[in-house]
Order: structure tokens, then sequence, then C-alpha cells
């Protein structure tokens, strides 16, 4: 069954309840945005941080995203890099999770970012400049 979320429904990680959120301007739909490889929704903690759920299609479900989120945790710690920090949801990590939402395997547990996806950094008629890339 393909994973589509309702806004409060929760999914708990690691202890941690987590809410989908609201799209602020479409009541009754979750927060997100879909893309080539996956889709992303916003996610609250019990205690009001936000976080982004990765939900990858499933041709880019890979087990290599748990080395891969492996190599990126060290970068978390500098400024900007926040969404280094990932919890990639296994089927050995996550067994009543996954046995409920199995098209959340491989999926990638993240701090929300706010700003500009990539995608929109890269279609703007304005471009990216390198100064442009520092203050960002």
């Amino acid at each position: 069954m393909v994973f589509q979320p309702m806004p409060e429904d929760i999914l708990s990680v690691d202890n941690v309840n987590y809410r989908i959120a609201e799209h602020p301007l479409t009541p009754g739909m979750p927060y997100g945005q879909e893309g080539r490889r996956a889709a992303i929704y916003q996610l609250m903690s019990d205690d009001g941080e936000k976080y982004a759920l990765k939900v990858f299609k499933s041709r880019f479900r890979i087990p290599s995203m748990v080395s891969i989120a492996e190599k990126m945790e060290p970068y978390s710690l500098l400024k900007g890099m926040q969404a280094c920090e990932r919890t990639v949801l296994t089927g050995s990590r996550y067994p009543d999770l996954l046995s409920d939402h199995p098209d959340l395997t491989y999926s990638v547990l993240m701090p929300w970012v706010e700003g500009p996806v990539w995608q929109e950094i890269l279609l703007d008629p304005e471009g990216f400049s390198q100064e442009l890339s520092l203050i960002r």
C-alpha cells in the first residue's frame, strides 16, 4: 500500500512521536512536496521541533541509504548542515513501523530546513552566483 499520510497521523521513531503537519494553505492535506525520487513530508515532534521525512519511490529505496547517512553524520555539526543528521528507517531497527507502513522502508528522517528547495534555487532565472552561495 502506498504511504498516504493525513495531517495529525502519528509515526513513532526511537520513542519519539512525530505528527504529520498540515499544509498551511491547504487544510486537510499533509505538508509535503513530491519530487522525482521522493516525497518529503513535514513532521512535528512532541516538543514542537520540525522534521522532514523523505519517502523514496520504490525504485529509489536502496539499502545503501544507511551507509550514506553514516558518512554524512559528521557534517551535521557544521553550520547549515543539520540535515546531515539522518535516521534511516530499516526493517531491522523499526519492524513495527515498517510492518504498518512498508513504503517507509529506507525513508530518511532528518531536521527540517527552512528555505527554498535546491530545485527552486537551480531553476531561479536570476541564477546562483558564487557570492549568493555564501549567504544562503
